[in-house]
């Protein structure tokens, strides 16, 4: 046997592995969403916010699976990148696991998640070559509870639900939410659109690269109704770094499922 084929073998199992990893983180998440009840504690108006979203307060979703697909920026000025991704996110337990293949033939595979508090975002060439990998670091956990904060619009059951989140009504129409102790405290400022729908999300700062901390937002819209649930189908997500936005994420979802718990028959 060639050592190409050898080593053909060696990377197909090298990226089994990985994905097998990858479906456990996903299957850890689902796992930790408990059968919680809605919460009586939250400020009128974001009980408000929740209901114009669609949020179910009677069956809600375990969890929710999206599709994506866009364009990804590494660094400002860099060339755009395709990306399609799938994620998992937690409706009554704070996190998430996005996966990704990003570039030409998609050959960079990428997770970022967090869950059980812990942040995780690794970058494997083909699934196979680690490229780099970041993991519960304070930085990449706040990161990751930010993330979660602002994509709360794809999740809004997790409103009602997720009783680890701290809301805040500053005016009518911007409100803040904020999870997390310490150097993982994250928190995030929701501006509402005329409708009362949430359409920009940011953060005083997020780490970006070396440790760099700059001002992130973002912003969703064209919003649909699925499933019982008004959700944004498209949005971005920016840093501003020297007084100019740059632009990193930009996608639209192509599909949007809520998964219920399986209730055992008594």
């Amino acid at each position: 046997m060639g050592t190409g084929v050898i080593g053909t073998a060696a990377a197909l199992i090298v990226r089994r592995r990985f994905v097998q990893k990858l479906d456990a983180l996903d299957a850890q998440l689902a796992e930790a969403q408990i059968r919680a009840n809605p919460r009586s504690d939250l400020p009128t108006a974001v009980t408000e916010l929740a209901i114009r979203m669609g949020a179910d307060r009677v069956s809600p979703a375990q969890f929710v699976d999206v599709r994506q697909t866009g364009t990804m920026w590494f660094k400002p000025g860099g060339a755009p990148q395709r990306f399609t991704a799938r994620q998992r996110i937690g409706t009554s337990s704070t996190g998430f696991v996005w996966r990704a293949d990003i570039g030409p033939l998609g050959a960079l595979a990428v997770v970022d998640s967090f869950v059980a508090g812990r942040g995780l975002l690794e970058v494997r060439l083909f699934g196979a070559i680690k490229m780099a990998r970041e993991d519960g670091t304070p930085a990449l956990n706040q990161g990751e509870a930010l993330r979660y904060l602002a994509e709360l619009p794809w999740n809004p059951d997790a409103i009602l639900f997720d009783h680890m989140l701290e809301w805040t009504v500053v005016d009518e129409r911007t409100i803040r939410v904020a999870t997390g102790d310490g150097e993982a405290r994250a928190e995030i400022t929701f501006g509402l659109e005329e409708a009362g729908l949430i359409e920009t999300a940011g953060a005083a700062s997020r780490t970006f690269i070396a440790g760099k901390r700059y001002p992130w937002h973002g912003r969703f819209w064209d919003y649909q109704h699925v499933s019982g649930r008004c959700i944004p189908m498209q949005g971005e997500v920016a840093w501003m770094i020297d007084g100019k936005d740059f632009v990193y994420w930009r996608g639209k979802l192509g599909r949007w499922e809520a998964h219920r718990p399986v209730i055992d028959a008594e």
